[in-house]
């Protein structure tokens, strides 16, 4: 409980300070020519929905990409450079760049791969800024590395610690959680401010997919995790766009560290609706109470440990099941810049 209280305690006094010191309502600088912005992961999703808003407020932005994508792909009036994030850093890649949004990482495949395009790509991209005296960056985490709250007894926050054993959370959560660590520990000894967010699941209506937290696919089956009520913290793809963007126009008046989640989340029976709505290739769905998901997860652990006893187990349970979250701060944010 005196965890808790001190959580809240800190968060009163972010908010006290400069850091939301802002009028109600904050205007697009559209009409103002501003500098370079470096925005890695730019063909993504996050990435490429942020490039778009830091375009549209006047913005010039800078896109490495390992293959330069069909120009109908292309945002208009954006740079795309050809460069492996996780191989080298071009000098020329970071000429006249102010500010880096680091979006990129591994979204997919094992260890290996996000080693590769998550944490080398971050290590790469922090020592190639330092080299050309860039010294502000915004790193894009995810709210799947920190711990949980029925660990910690605290609904989760910008306070909760990131889980100690994150490799059991699958390569993705690994992936993110060791990639902010490395940039916390490179940042403080290159001199390079960081601001640090972690939104939840991003999700994007006009282009639906259902967040790895809902369930999984599996052939014409959907099986959907949880009770048809259980409300799934999300973060809208154009939500997440705006505050990064924001975070660029006003970087030493926000919070150095954002866990980014919507006020109104919607419930998992809503979530797999949209899904089967967009998706005809989905006939049945399946649904696995969190009860049934924790006994499935208990032995599929014990299971592990005698096929693999070396290998650090996965837990089936902990990557599904819904969290509590304290969000004060990212709905003080919300407020100022998007609602």
């Amino acid at each position: 409980m005196d965890q808790c209280s001190n959580g809240k305690k800190e968060k009163k006094n972010l908010l006290e300070q400069k850091a939301l010191n802002r009028p109600e309502k904050v205007e697009s600088k559209t009409e103002i020519a501003h500098g370079r912005i470096l925005v890695t992961g730019g063909t993504g999703i996050l990435g490429k929905k942020t490039a778009a808003e830091l375009k549209k407020r006047g913005w010039s932005v800078r896109i490495p990409t390992r293959k330069i994508p069909p120009a109908a792909n292309c945002i208009s009036g954006v740079e795309y450079f050809e460069a492996d994030l996780g191989d080298s850093i071009p000098s020329a890649l970071l000429e006249d760049v102010e500010t880096v949004v680091h979006c990129a990482a591994a979204t997919s495949g094992g260890k290996e791969a996000h080693i590769k395009n998550s944490i080398n790509a971050t290590q790469n991209l922090l020592l190639a800024m330092a080299k050309n005296d860039i010294k502000k960056l915004i790193q894009i985490s995810s709210i799947a590395v920190l711990e949980s709250s029925a660990k910690t007894g605290c609904p989760i926050d910008e306070n909760t610690p990131i889980f100690k054993n994150h490799e059991s959370r699958g390569p993705y959560a690994w992936g993110k959680a060791e990639s902010e660590i490395l940039a916390k520990k490179l940042c403080e000894s290159l001199g390079i401010t960081l601001r640090l967010i972690r939104p939840g699941p991003i999700v994007d209506y006009n282009a639906y997919k259902a967040p790895g937290r809902l369930g999984r696919k599996i052939g014409i089956v959907f099986v959907m995790v949880g009770n048809k009520e259980d409300r799934m913290n999300v973060c809208k793809v154009d939500t997440a766009a705006k505050i990064l963007s924001s975070y660029v126009e006003d970087f030493d008046l926000l919070p150095h560290v954002l866990n980014l989640l919507e006020p109104n989340p919607p419930t998992r029976g809503e979530l797999t609706r949209i899904l089967l709505s967009e998706r005809s290739d989905l006939k049945i769905v399946v649904r696995i109470p969190f009860p049934i998901l924790w006994i499935g997860s208990f032995v599929a652990k014990g299971v592990q440990r005698i096929i693999r006893p070396k290998k650090t187990l996965v837990d089936l349970y902990s990557a599904f099941v819904s969290e509590r979250y304290n969000i004060d701060l990212s709905i003080e944010v919300l407020r100022r810049y998007c609602l």
